[in-house]
């Protein structure tokens, strides 16, 4: 009957055991070690719900599927190794089982058990050897490799054909009847010779020391992201910490448990840098070291050596954070998102590196003139812009509005923002909603001077305490004209109101009587348009590309609504830019760097994304967003399109054509 004696050939099985329990007890305390520098971090609020924990899991750790995206050879490589990895260890606890607890690896089941592992274990050969040639020669120079990567591809390579190895030299000096159920090590039997018993013990021994090797090893090199990676695919799928001011103050920690665990999670892939804009254009942000950073910065803080010291009482060198928060990096960041949309296991780099702002603007160093200036005005004058309050609603005075503030009722608020209210070129965003929403037939009002600032910049540059009292002001506002439903303009005023608010809201416990529905205007014109409430009357005939605003796609996963619009217009050729929704290219104005000076880089980021609309011959260059418009406009002079390209809002093109 076919079956397998688990210590053929092997004696000594006292030392297998005991270096067996050292792996262990090293894999234990690497873990032990690992997880305490997590708690070290301040605590996440809430628990994960347990559905979206499970469908993240399967999609994105068992699955492989962000890997896979844009990447086929990638995805393959990795599922092949973790997979074939994962049935090797079953396979091998599965023998541990039956040789200690229940013989039942025998006659059919062992020859299926049998033929599984040969199978896996080729794939698993097959995996590393892929990520070889991935990472030293179709991505050479691509790729930030370390002496560890090679180390532990060559460490897999050398498990994987020892385990054959193993199997071929047991055929040689034993060969059983049903051994074409291993076909792998059937083959090798037919080309090894020699000594076959001694060759199988070495064989046995380095395949087993090499085994044991890797598991004491695993919790102190980059293989840990198999347990880092899935807690912390898991916790994303909770939103991100939201810390009062004073609880913030209390917090003598940098970063949060979240931001420590990403940091394990981290394999150096790259895969952030190549979506970054910042890194894109040859800027010095980079998401992949700046995670690095924090991980080495943590490990020393609470090493070993440390804690020891503390315990002796010894007096610990202050730890320096210079080497973490390098320079003006923290501010390079457009917050698009891309990111976290390209990472395997979705890192969040936008909340650790919010936190970085956090710190910098709360010690006063390092912060850019100009974010304190912005900050400031915020302060001052509710906007950003540096605009008098009682001028923020002229842009209005010839369009006979609804103000709402004014004791005139609207089915629907108008929120404006800032851009809007006090930049001369996007008030024609405005005028032009207004005439779009009159000739659909909405009863649309605006809060007038009484309206103020979203918060947007002072929740992207860090600043929280500004953050929290325009929150409250905007609550009190909004419950004081009993504003429920609004429209607006601006994708990241949007964001504020849709998901940021009703955080806050919680946490500062703010009572309202009702909620607050905030939405895009491209929302609710598809909406109209599939009801038949908006119809198009004229003919637009120009070639038309759609520039996807990160804050309303990659954020809010707002695509397709923009793009029926655009579509349903008659006369007009849509075309896509190659980088498009979520694959889109950010246009450089997000995460407060619209009031920023330009950092040194190749080309500016804005002038790429122009060019990728030069790339198909575009007429007209839509977006949905007041910081992109300002942003393409721009770029399409300065890189040279002026005359070629026309950078439009979607309001502005569609409202003379209906």
């Amino acid at each position: 009957m076919a079956e397998r004696e688990v210590f053929w050939n092997i004696s000594n099985h006292w030392l297998f055991y005991f270096l067996s329990a050292v792996a262990m007890l090293i894999f234990i305390g690497g873990c032990y070690r690992n997880i305490y520098t997590w708690f070290k971090g301040w605590p996440f609020e809430g628990r994960p719900d347990a559905g979206a924990v499970v469908g993240a899991l399967v999609k994105n750790v068992f699955g492989n599927a962000k890997i896979f995206l844009d990447d086929i050879f990638g995805g393959l490589t990795h599922v092949f190794i973790m997979w074939g990895f994962f049935v090797l260890f079953v396979g091998t606890a599965m023998s541990a089982f039956d040789d200690y607890i229940v013989h039942y690896l025998r006659g059919g089941v062992y020859k299926a058990y049998a033929l599984s592992l040969d199978i896996f274990g080729l794939v698993f050969v097959a995996g590393v050897i892929m990520a070889v040639i991935r990472r030293y020669v179709i991505k050479a120079g691509k790729m930030n490799n370390r002496s560890e990567d090679i180390i532990v591809l060559l460490l897999l390579a050398a498990i994987g054909i020892t385990g054959f190895l193993i199997e071929g030299f047991r055929f040689v000096a034993q060969p059983p009847p049903w051994m074409n159920w291993s076909p792998v090590g059937a083959v090798l039997a037919g080309v090894l010779g020699g000594k076959a018993t001694v060759w199988h013990v070495t064989a046995w021994w380095v395949h087993v020391g090499l085994s044991l090797f890797l598991i004491g090893y695993l919790p102190f090199s980059k293989l840990f992201h198999v347990i880092a990676g899935a807690v912390n695919v898991a916790l994303e799928t909770m939103p991100p910490d939201v810390l009062t001011l004073e609880e913030r103050e209390k917090i003598e920690e940098e970063f949060s448990r979240r931001h420590i665990i990403a940091g394990d999670a981290c394999t150096r892939c790259n895969r952030c840098e190549t979506k970054c804009p910042s890194n894109l254009s040859g800027e010095a942000l980079s998401p992949r070291a700046m995670n690095q950073r924090i991980k080495d910065y943590v490990k020393e803080k609470y090493s070993i050596s440390r804690m020891v010291q503390v315990m002796l009482k010894k007096e610990v060198p202050e730890m320096s954070r210079e080497g973490v928060f390098k320079g003006e990096e923290a501010w390079m960041c457009t917050t698009c998102r891309a990111c976290v949309e390209e990472c395997p296991l979705s890192i969040d780099n936008l909340d650790i590196i919010r936190g970085m702002r956090g710190l910098k603007v709360e010690e006063g160093t390092e912060v850019p003139a100009m974010v304190g200036d912005t900050l400031e005005s915020i302060f001052k004058y509710g906007n950003p812009y540096q605009g008098q309050k009682n001028k923020r609603a002229e842009w209005a005075k010839e369009l006979g509005l609804k103000d709402i503030a004014k004791g005139e009722t609207a089915e629907l608020l108008y929120f404006v923002g800032c851009g809007a209210s006090y930049d001369d070129r996007l008030q024609k965003i405005a005028q032009s909603a207004v005439g779009v929403f009159k000739k659909v037939g909405l009863d649309v009002g605006i809060l007038g001077n009484k309206e103020s600032c979203c918060g947007d910049p002072a929740k992207r540059l860090g600043e929280d305490g500004l953050l929290e009292e325009v929150i409250s002001k905007n609550y009190e506002l909004f419950e004081q004209y009993g504003i429920r439903d609004m429209v607006m303009t601006c994708p990241h005023g949007l964001k504020m109101f849709r998901e940021e608010y009703p955080r806050y809201q919680k946490k500062l416990e703010i009572e309202t009587e009702g909620t607050v529905n905030p939405q895009h205007y491209t929302e609710l014109l598809a909406r109209m348009l599939t009801e038949g409430k908006l119809k198009f009357s004229k003919e637009l005939g120009k070639r038309v590309t759609y520039h996807d605003p990160c804050y309303l796609g990659r954020h809010l996963g707002i695509y397709e609504a923009p793009r029926e619009i655009l579509k349903a217009i008659p006369g007009v050729e849509f075309v896509e830019m190659k980088r498009n929704r979520r694959n889109s290219l950010c246009c450089g104005g997000g995460g407060g760097r619209l009031w920023m000076e330009e950092f040194e880089a190749r080309e500016k980021i804005s002038e790429m994304r122009a060019r990728d609309a030069a790339e198909v011959n575009a007429q007209v260059l839509v977006t949905c967003c007041p910081f992109c418009m300002s942003m393409m406009e721009d770029a399409v002079k300065t890189a040279g399109y002026e005359d070629a390209i026309e950078v439009k809002d979607l309001l502005e093109l569609i409202e003379g054509l209906l």
